[in-house]
């Protein structure tokens, strides 16, 4: 286990307490109960992931995307409705037709679709003679292999699916959790269609790969780039340079590279002190950005996490992570064969509209 798996506990959480607690004094959601508590569990799983993948992205490798396989009997566009579990997507689906539905989580940054030991013996999931690799975290695991004859949510249905047997949320959260979803569906769902992910309004939008952008107004189209199997966007923190980072629907918080936080003389407002497993300590910092730019996009008054620069050599203080308290507030489409992100603000319960589903 690589010593970036534990830089980031507790911090980041601080960033999804606060955020909620503006949104509630702001516009609550109707019929929406925050619990602050799990915000600093729920970030120290997404900083985890963003510290870790640092290590493991290669600039130059670029592979190709496997795209799922849709049941012949779907007919897209087609919808589901999600919730969220610790501020990550999560819906509820059968596997291989078994009546008590698995908890599924979607995270854009797991680069494999994987499966707890758990869920894959209350499922009777069929073990393969071979391995898959999943990355997340800071490194790349070897994990058995499995195929799922099937998988189900509302009217979306998945046939003959590639996993791998992995603890994702254990490894994520470094604790097992009773209510952690036994299923990861990682960045190759968003190879299988066009996907939207109506945050806002807890709806996915799934249409055909081939079919157009979302031509609205206020739209923001922003160019995505595939390392790992995981995508990413270029950032930029004020009028600096740009950066790479990961977009991920599994990372409740935003994380900034350290000199980049230096150069724009950030003073954290909460500092959280971190060790590694060899010993080496640091801590990292929070602090509200003025201005974060993604593509042409603009968000201000951002939430961010850094390491403190003069960090030990263990930390990765480079690694830069787009996550859901950014994400959270819009809808986003992902069209993977044009490596295109399209933003766009909330629609009005007037402006929605009903997408045709299968019977």
């Amino acid at each position: 286990m690589g010593a970036n798996l534990w830089i980031y506990p507790l911090c980041i959480g601080w960033i999804v307490v606060k955020s909620e607690r503006e949104n509630m004094a702001t516009k609550p959601r109707r019929g929406t109960k925050i619990r602050y508590g799990r915000g600093v569990i729920s970030l120290c799983l997404c900083v985890s992931v963003v510290g870790a993948l640092a290590q493991g992205v290669k600039n130059d490798l670029l592979l190709t995307p496997y795209p799922l396989k849709l049941s012949t009997e779907l007919t897209l566009p087609n919808t589901a409705a999600f919730s969220y579990w610790r501020d990550i997507p999560m819906l509820e689906a059968s596997v291989n037709g078994n009546l008590v539905r698995e908890r599924v989580a979607l995270s854009t940054g797991l680069s494999a679709l994987t499966v707890s030991k758990d869920a894959y013996t209350r499922n009777k999931i069929q073990a393969l003679p071979s391995q898959h690799s999943v990355s997340a975290m800071e490194k790349t695991d070897n994990a058995p292999a499995a195929l799922v004859k099937m998988l189900q949510f509302e009217n979306v249905l998945f046939s003959d699916l590639p996993f791998t047997i992995h603890d994702t949320a254990i490894q994520l959260l470094q604790k097992d959790r009773a209510d952690a979803p036994g299923v990861w569906l990682g960045a190759p769902l968003l190879m299988t269609c066009q996907i939207t992910f109506d945050f806002p309004n807890r709806t996915l939008l799934l249409e055909s790969r081939k079919a157009a952008l979302p031509n609205e107004e206020k739209r923001v189209e922003v160019p995505l780039i595939f390392q790992n199997n995981r995508p990413y966007v270029k950032m930029q923190a004020g009028n600096g340079k740009t950066f790479l980072a990961l977009v991920d629907t599994g990372s409740p918080g935003t994380l900034i590279p350290s000199d980049i936080a230096t150069k724009l003389k950030l003073t954290p407002e909460t500092t959280v002190p971190m060790k590694n497993p060899d010993g080496s300590q640091t801590s990292l910092g929070l602090a509200t950005l003025s201005l974060l730019k993604i593509g042409a996009l603009e968000e201000r008054g951002v939430r961010v996490g850094f390491l403190n620069p003069g960090a030990p050599v263990s930390f990765n203080k480079n690694f830069a992570v787009l996550g859901m308290n950014v994400m959270r507030k819009y809808r986003i489409c992902f069209n993977t064969e044009k490596k295109k992100a399209v933003f766009m603000p909330p629609k009005t319960r007037e402006e929605q509209t009903e997408i045709p589903t299968t019977p």
